[in-house]
């Protein structure tokens, strides 16, 4: 998406991206440094007229952390202040009890924390904070409107929840087969397979953002 945007002439400033990832199991480590180097050269595949304008970086080892845990532990605290932008993509589905409409306690006061630290950090610059999941999972659209009520409490500006339909890129090979292997929740082999085509629900939030902000009206 910033390759496109900054091959239109966007992004003048950009000179590097830099992706930390936050993962319960360590097992997807392997498969992302594979992932992260087929990324590297499709980048360059297309073509941009960028060159060497920027940089894409990203450690192949993951920060292990439990985002369902009952406190913000200060690793994590530490890169939500580093951080532009954060993505939590398809965790709140799985935070358990899976299928409830309400986030657990504990789950929501972690959440609570990490939009306090959003805001804080805001004063620098603005932070940006974007949920996506898969709309049609038991008790994410409820989970997703407690979170959206976190963070317009901590300040922030929210656009969502909304849903969108997407296609995958990606057919079922074998190889994407034995990367969903790794995950250690049974059912990503049964009712969370990869589609081709799914609708997802996503939900925005900035902090420190002003009034002419390019806020998302659609995703």
């Amino acid at each position: 998406a910033l390759s496109q945007d900054k091959a239109r002439g966007d992004w003048e400033d950009l000179t590097r991206v830099e992706a930390r990832r936050v993962d319960r199991e360590q097992a997807w480590d392997q498969d992302f440094s594979k992932l992260l180097e087929s990324a590297r050269v499709a980048l360059a595949a297309r073509d941009c007229g960028l060159g060497e304008e920027w940089t894409l970086e990203a450690p192949t080892a993951s920060l292990r952390l439990d985002l369902g845990a009952p406190e913000l532990e200060d690793a994590l605290r530490e890169q939500l202040e580093w951080s532009d932008l954060c993505v939590a993509a398809n965790l709140i589905s799985e935070l358990g009890p899976r299928g409830t409409d309400d986030l657990p306690p504990d789950a929501l006061g972690l959440w609570a924390a990490i939009c306090t630290t959003l805001a804080a950090a805001s004063s620098e610059r603005p932070r940006d904070l974007l949920w996506v999941d898969r709309a049609k999972a038991p008790g994410v659209e409820g989970r997703l409107n407690q979170l959206a009520d976190l963070a317009r409490a901590s300040g922030a500006e929210v656009v969502g929840p909304r849903p969108r339909a997407t296609a995958c890129a990606y057919a079922v090979t074998k190889e994407v087969k034995a990367i969903y292997r790794h995950v250690k929740i049974p059912t990503t082999l049964h009712e969370d397979r990869p589609v081709k085509n799914c609708q997802t629900l996503w939900c925005w939030a900035r902090w420190g953002g002003s009034d002419d902000s390019d806020a998302p009206s659609s995703a």
